[in-house]
């Protein structure tokens, strides 16, 4: 309801507005009449109709109303031509600006490209790392096994002697047996299980 209200207030304080501007123009013509009176003219210095008029104040008005009609044409020329020009210059701005836009979608373009170049070194070197990592991995443990293997030597840990083998001489005959050994079977049988 309040709005209602307001509105409605609102509607009459406009009209009340209205009302005293057009008051305070029919106040300002009259007054312009009195002094035009009293200045010693008439009200007005043109008849009301075509017909009350001579034929000089009708030349007149004719030619008053063709220079302002001249008038008016040269100031809708002057504003066709000012349009124009502004017309023009937006044209040749609107062309710049898409030819900055083409040049900054080919930037983007050469960007996208130089990211898509940068990632793929960026996963040509991760490749190279995780190669070099496994070569380091593998040399480590080579160089563990050479140290490893120098150690036992130096501390004589696991000599073992690997008979040479010799192509064409008959092998060594063996040594001769102790006299306190015997033998306890003959060649070719089985010797006796003894678990």
């Amino acid at each position: 309801m309040a709005a209602t209200e307001l509105a409605n207030r609102k509607k009459a304080m406009v009209q009340e507005l209205n009302n005293f501007i057009s008051m305070k123009k029919e106040r300002s013509t009259d007054l312009d009449a009195r002094r035009e009176l009293v200045a010693g003219g008439s009200p007005s210095k043109a008849p009301q109709t075509i017909n009350d008029m001579s034929a000089q104040q009708l030349m007149e008005r004719g030619r008053k109303d063709m220079k302002a009609q001249d008038e008016s044409l040269i100031r809708a020329q002057r504003i066709v031509e000012s349009t124009i020009e502004v017309g023009t210059k937006t044209a040749e701005t609107l062309q710049a600006q898409g030819e900055q836009m083409d040049r900054v979608l080919d930037t983007l373009e050469e960007i996208r490209f130089d990211m898509k170049k940068a990632g793929q070194v960026i996963r040509d070197i991760t490749r190279g790392l995780a190669t070099d990592k496994c070569i380091m991995m593998l040399l480590m443990v080579v160089v563990v096994i050479i140290v490893v293997i120098i150690g036992c030597k130096i501390a004589g840990v696991g000599k073992v002697s690997v008979p040479q083998p010799n192509f064409g001489v008959s092998p060594p005959p063996p040594p001769p047996l102790s006299p306190g050994r015997r033998l306890h079977f003959v060649a070719g049988d089985r010797p006796p299980l003894n678990y």
